[in-house]
């Protein structure tokens, strides 16, 4: 074999042997490029999917949320009743005019009770006679 027929041998190889690997390479290219596809796609219906949720529980986060702030604002407006209240049980017994009162009042209950137990034992009765009976 001469020269030129060994170079054009070679050369011959070298391209198939080329072609091949660039056949190799195609393929293997293209099954990758498959593989993203495929990736691609489960990755869109699971973004799809986390997509969906997300509105529905954004969705039901509002609602919550607004109901939160409304018993806030409910409890805010009750505590303030509360320590209205409380100022004005707490005023009463601070102020002296109103201690007065309140022991008069307490007196009166005391003499009223001591009427019902002279009442249950007769004695109040007996009185009231002999008070009649005077005059």
């Amino acid at each position: 074999m001469d020269t030129e027929t060994r170079e054009q041998a070679s050369s011959t190889h070298i391209h198939r042997a080329l072609a091949k690997r660039g056949e190799t390479v195609t393929n293997k290219v293209q099954t990758l490029t498959e593989k993203a596809q495929e990736s691609k796609d489960v990755l869109d219906h699971i973004t799809g999917s986390m997509i969906d949720a997300w509105f529905d529980a954004e969705s039901t986060l509002d609602s919550h949320l607004k109901s939160l702030r409304s018993k806030k604002v409910s409890i805010g407006i009750e505590a303030k009743q509360l320590i209205a209240s409380f100022l004005e049980v707490t005023s009463i017994f601070g102020d002296t005019k109103q201690a007065a009162k309140l022991d008069t009042l307490k007196e009166f209950v005391s003499v009223c009770e001591r009427l019902e137990k002279l009442k249950e034992s007769g004695i109040l009765d007996s009185v009231t006679d002999t008070m009649k009976g005077l005059k």
